[in-house]
This record gives structure tokens, C-alpha cells and sequence, in this order.
């Protein structure tokens, strides 16, 4: 789906906005919404930034969230036909820099995940024993 030219400066807006908002935070006040950020399926803790990077995109705050395994592993499937209500930045795994770097230095990279909402599931159909 491509999106105009006015999405495009609108979402920016509210990433700029929301940078500030973050920006300006005392540590007390950060503190405060990491304990009441996002959880994923299996209840752990989104990082701040990934908290406030997916209520950007979903335009409001979302208690929990999952991938489609992960959903999975906790005995739920996102219903058909279902869009993600955001992506979140996931670690992989840590790799050797093949540059000028110190030796044992590693690097990490990230990529994105759709994520879809609690709301967004329901309770997996258990398959008949025969």
C-alpha cells in the first residue's frame, strides 16, 4: 500500500513529536512507563523504545502483543484475515565484526517483526485424539 505525500509528513510529525516527548522524560518518569509498557505473549517487557514505536504506528497504547509463534506457544491463534498493529525492533543473534575491530568484539543487529494484539487472537482449537 503506498502512501501519500501528506501520510508521509504526518507519521513523521508524530515520530518527532513522540522523539521529543521521550527526550524530555525524567528518569523517574521513565521509569514508571517501562513498568506499565507492553508485554509480549509470553509476559515479557518490551523495551521503551519498542513501547513507544508501536503505539506510533497502532496510534494507541497495546497491553500485549505477539508474533504468530508466539501467540502459538501460548495456546492462541491470530484470527484470519488479521493486518499487524505494528512491528518492534528484535535482536538476533550477536556476530564477529569482520572489520578493524577489537578482537572479542561483537556486534548486534536488529530486524523488524510484525506483531499482532491480544485482541487480535483467540483460543487455539484443540485437535481431536482419535
Amino acid at each position: 500500500m503506498k502512501h501519500t505525500e501528506a501520510e508521509r509528513q504526518e507519521w513523521k510529525g508524530r515520530l518527532v513529536t513522540l522523539a521529543a516527548k521521550i527526550r524530555a522524560l525524567t528518569p523517574a518518569q521513565r521509569e514508571t512507563l517501562a513498568g506499565a509498557g507492553t508485554l509480549t505473549a509470553e509476559g515479557h517487557a518490551l523495551s521503551l523504545f519498542n513501547c513507544c514505536y508501536l503505539a506510533a504506528q497502532a496510534g494507541r497504547l497495546v497491553a500485549q502483543v505477539g508474533g504468530c509463534r508466539q501467540w502459538e506457544r501460548v495456546g492462541r491463534t491470530v484470527r484470519a484475515g488479521e493486518h499487524a498493529v505494528g512491528y518492534i525492533w528484535v535482536p538476533l543473534a550477536p556476530y564477529k565484526a569482520d572489520d578493524d575491530s577489537e578482537a572479542g568484539d561483537e556486534k548486534v543487529r536488529f530486524r523488524l517483526v510484525p506483531v499482532f494484539a491480544v485482541e487480535q487472537t483467540e483460543a487455539a482449537a484443540v485437535a481431536a485424539v482419535a
